[in-house]
């Protein structure tokens, strides 16, 4: 539900900041039969939800930085850091106290969707911090209102509650690992996979290194433990 109301949020600001003219909105067309002739197209107020309805998308249609405004970046779709973007200038949003962290394209952790946003960042991975490795990561435990489990960098201040509108992203997950997932976030991570006997993961989910033993499959280790993590194997 959080990241449907922040998606929201986000819309909205968007579609203010894109504004051509009074009652008029860019927006970057793309023909359901080939992207690839995309284009910019700027449309009433009374016809913007239709379009965004067949996939059209707030803002100038832009692949690079240079297809911009010097004030602008070229903000990608969630989970992709390239090919057909939108450009968007950073502005001051108000964005909700939720604490659930989301990895930028540029390597930078944003307390959520919508403080990417606010940066015009494109989101990598919307499933938590950024890391490259498992030593990136740490386990916070209970904060605000007891909810533990949640997976920060090893550097990363705890978060602080400031009323009782910041809410906890995740349920309590007691022996759990904050690992590096596969997509390149900080994530919790419990349930046993590898080893000698080559245990599976139950689909949907990919056995990454368990962080917490000295055994590592990267430096000739043997029979070393994992741990499943949400994400696709390869």
């Amino acid at each position: 539900m959080k990241s449907v109301l922040l998606s929201l949020v986000s819309l909205f600001v968007l579609a203010s900041a894109a504004v051509a003219a009074p009652d008029r909105f860019a927006v970057c067309h793309v023909p359901p039969r080939d992207a690839a002739v995309a284009k910019t197209l700027h449309v009433a107020q009374a016809s913007l939800a239709a379009h965004l309805a067949h996939g059209d998308r707030v803002g100038v249609c832009c692949t690079t930085e240079r297809d911009c405004s010097v004030d602008a970046a070229c903000v990608f779709p969630t989970g992709t850091c390239g090919g057909l973007g939108t450009c968007q200038e950073p502005g001051d949003w108000n964005c909700p106290a939720v604490f659930d962290p989301v990895c930028g394209c540029n390597g930078k952790t944003y307390g959520n969707s919508c403080e990417a946003g606010r940066a015009a960042a494109s989101i990598f991975d919307p499933e938590g911090v950024c890391c490259e490795e498992a030593a990136d990561c740490r386990l916070l435990g209970d904060f605000c209102d007891g909810c533990g489990c949640l997976a920060l960098p090893v550097d990363a201040p705890d978060p602080v509650c400031a009323d009782d509108s910041v809410s906890c992203p995740v349920i309590p997950c007691l022996g759990a690992a904050a690992v590096c997932g596969p997509t390149g976030s900080c994530i919790p991570a419990r349930e046993f996979c590898g080893g000698l006997a080559g245990v599976p993961c139950p689909e949907g989910s990919v056995c990454v290194d368990d962080p917490r033993d000295e055994c590592d499959p990267q430096t000739g280790g043997a029979d070393c433990g994992g741990l499943c993590a949400p994400g696709r194997g390869g």
